[in-house]
């Protein structure tokens, strides 16, 4: 709470306030990605090498 009233009191830029507004969603896009990166073997094309 008293960031908020730092940001106020101190006058910040209004691109600062967007910012902190998109922060929820950036949170959400990353966890919803790392969930989906257990799945990311079964997605993927594996391809053998043969050595010889």
């Amino acid at each position: 709470m008293s960031f908020f009233v730092a940001l106020r009191h101190g006058r910040a830029n209004r691109n600062i306030y967007l910012a902190l507004v998109g922060i929820p969603s950036f949170i959400y896009v990353q966890v919803r990605s790392l969930m989906r990166i257990r799945h990311a073997n079964k997605r993927s094309v594996a391809t053998r090498h043969i050595i010889k």
